[in-house]
């Protein structure tokens, strides 16, 4: 569904906290602090078990079948991409675990 597929995780210094129909997420390191609302908490909970971001786009199909596939795909790119920005996730390609790259 994706080309150039990506594996997006979770950075390690983070902590959550509910907040009624809220997720908060805190990157411990920078301070920094998100809300997240609806299908943005949707979208964080696939990031569990190290998915590429077709998985997830899979699974959002499957969890949304009255969106456009493409849309729905759009905007999961457009979220990581953000998520990333903001610090709370890493990005690389499908494979490739930036834990272990000795260079």
């Amino acid at each position: 569904m994706l080309t150039g597929d990506r594996r997006p995780r979770r950075v390690k210094s983070l902590a959550t906290v509910p907040d009624g129909p809220n997720l908060l997420v805190a990157n411990l390191l920078t301070s920094r602090l998100t809300t997240l609302q609806g299908s943005a908490i949707e979208i964080w909970q696939l990031l569990e078990g190290d998915p590429t971001l077709s998985e997830m786009a899979n699974a959002l199909v499957a969890l949304h079948p009255e969106v456009d596939p493409r849309r729905l795909v759009e905007q999961l790119v457009e979220f990581v991409d953000e998520l990333s920005r903001a610090g709370l996730v890493e990005t690389s390609p499908s494979g490739h675990s930036p834990a272990f790259d000795r260079r």
